[in-house]
């Protein structure tokens, strides 16, 4: 992987707390925690807790 520019750590978690603002401040923001739960979440949901399998979970779509 010698010559990637790789984006540093530091600058990923950066923006993550960003767009996740709740992770640093632990409050789920009540525009966020008054939504229903998508008609997927009982499906998907296991598959992120899971710890035994070790792989990347991605949810792509809209939400909507």
């Amino acid at each position: 992987m010698s010559g990637l520019n790789l984006i540093p750590t530091e600058k990923v978690i950066e923006r993550l707390k960003y767009e996740n603002p709740w992770w640093v401040s632990r409050q789920i923001p009540e525009m966020y925690s008054a939504m229903s739960k998508r008609l997927y979440f009982d499906l998907f949901h296991p598959f992120v807790v899971e710890k035994d399998v070790r792989r990347a979970v991605v949810l792509m779509g809209q939400g909507a």
